[in-house]
């Protein structure tokens, strides 16, 4: 079994920023969940929402902000104020902390059109070392990733919310794994030996 923590160590430190990555490290997991967002600037940023009101106490939208702006954002201060004066990281950032050995599983949020994943496979291949799992509820982001990626460097994740037909998803996909939450598979597809 691999463990990966949900947006880092979630549940004692402000989602998807470093301590949250780095409280998951200390908490031995094998891994890191985090999602991603391009900025006005077309950087990759690590927030889960599109908009900033939920973790911040800021308004508007990440991809109408550079990362400068974004920067100064305090994304810690609504979790307690142990962790006032949070930022988001950049993927670059995550990327350049975490060890080869971690699993890091990118969430792709919303990077705008499908051709803007090659922004994040310029990034990834600054990190040749690094094990990476791909995912996204939009397929066609996942699709695009695999177009490019000639040399089969990650591995790839379609997530869905629920699934009717589950054994078809499995038998006609190209990606190495299937995200969805147990309880929104249909009985007769849970079958335990």
């Amino acid at each position: 079994m691999v463990f990966l923590a949900h947006r880092g160590a979630s549940s004692v430190a402000p989602e998807n920023t470093m301590a949250a990555f780095k409280k998951a490290k200390e908490l031995n997991a094998d891994g890191i969940e985090l999602d991603i967002h391009l900025s006005k600037d077309r950087q990759i940023v690590v927030c889960h929402d599109e908009r900033l009101t939920r973790v911040s106490n800021s308004i508007g939208y990440i991809n109408d902000m550079t990362v400068e702006e974004l920067k100064k954002i305090d994304v810690g201060s609504w979790f307690s104020d142990e962790f006032k004066g949070e930022r988001i990281p950049t993927l670059e950032e995550v990327l350049d902390w975490a060890p080869d050995e971690m699993i890091i599983n990118i969430e792709i949020k919303d990077i705008g059109k499908s051709n803007n994943v090659q922004v994040l496979k310029d990034l990834l291949s600054k990190y040749p070392n690094k094990k990476v799992i791909i995912s996204s509820f939009e397929h066609a982001y996942i699709n695009a990733m695999i177009e490019i990626d000639y040399k089969e460097e990650y591995e790839y994740a379609f997530l869905y919310l629920a699934i009717s037909k589950f054994h078809n998803i499995i038998k006609n996909s190209s990606v190495s794994y299937i995200g969805v939450n147990y309880t929104a598979l249909p009985q007769d597809d849970l079958v335990v030996n």
